[in-house]
């Protein structure tokens, strides 16, 4: 076959070569690819340059600026972060089917404002609802500082273990930020896990568990369920209060508290998407 080609006819398909011989080609019309998997924008297919009698089809994927929590689950399934949680009706309703009322939703964008609004009012005594629960917008992954290490619980007794890969079952490795208006700490937090409709309690050097109701006493919340978020690095995080650090421990990734006065690379988690990224 003649290889030196004199021209390229792209309405008739056809190329001549310098001898005159005309050939007719099957040239690819342009397309859409329209791609599904989580993190890849549609690219248009496009034709490029003809190199001898050569024609080159490329299409380039190129990667989207998604945060963590998008596709997580899978790359045809996108994780849900705001499921259960119902703004108007003031209402959480987790995993087990248990609904939690009375809860005042907050966004992230409007967090800082709120808790120093909050802060400034229990400082001074003011007519705070002194039992008013509020909670973040969306769901939280925590993990620590490993590969699979997402904290979940137990299904006997609600412990939890830092054990979770948050592509299964990732609905059991939800926690929802939450406080009490009366906490002056605008990086303080209890835990809501979607798992069990509970608050996760510390106790000591126990093992962490989620098992603290939400119509608690705030007395129960203040000595259990109250964490400072503080930031480490602006990425990683320690969990403590008062002098106490949840930490989790490599072997066998059970999370636990410790009275340690210092912080060490068990005592730090990283939530997705982040809470508080400065402050203590």
């Amino acid at each position: 076959m003649d290889s030196a080609v004199d021209g390229v006819d792209s309405n008739s398909r056809t190329f001549t070569t310098k001898r005159g011989h005309e050939m007719r080609i099957r040239m690819p019309r342009p397309a859409l690819w329209h791609v599904t998997v989580a993190g890849l924008r549609p690219v248009r297919r496009t034709l490029v340059g003809v190199l001898g009698v050569s024609l080159l089809l490329v299409a380039v994927p190129a990667l989207a600026d998604t945060p963590d929590t998008d596709g997580a689950a899978g790359p045809a399934e996108h994780i849900d972060l705001s499921v259960g949680i119902d703004r108007s009706a003031h209402t959480v309703t987790t995993r087990n089917g248990k609904v939690l009322r009375g809860i005042t939703v907050v966004d992230d964008k409007d967090l800082p404002r709120v808790r120093r609004e909050q802060a400034r009012a229990a400082a001074q005594g003011a007519g705070t609802d002194a039992n008013g629960v509020y909670c973040l917008a969306s769901w939280r992954f925590i993990r620590g500082g490993a590969t699979d290490s997402h904290w979940r619980t137990t299904a006997q007794d609600w412990r939890i273990f830092a054990n979770g890969q948050r592509n299964a079952d990732y609905w059991n490795q939800f926690f929802l930020p939450c406080w009490l208006s009366s906490w002056r700490e605008h990086y303080s937090y209890m835990f809501l896990a979607n798992s069990t409709g509970d608050i996760v309690a510390r106790d000591g050097s126990t093992q962490m568990y989620a098992g603290i109701s939400l119509d608690g006493a705030e007395s129960t919340f203040n000595t259990y369920a109250k964490f400072l978020v503080c930031s480490y690095d602006g990425h990683w995080m320690f969990l403590h209060w008062p002098g106490y650090y949840s930490y989790w421990e490599p072997g066998n990734r059970v999370v636990r508290g410790d009275w340690a006065a210092t912080t060490t690379g068990q005592h730090l988690f990283h939530l997705d998407p982040a809470v508080n990224p400065g402050g203590c």
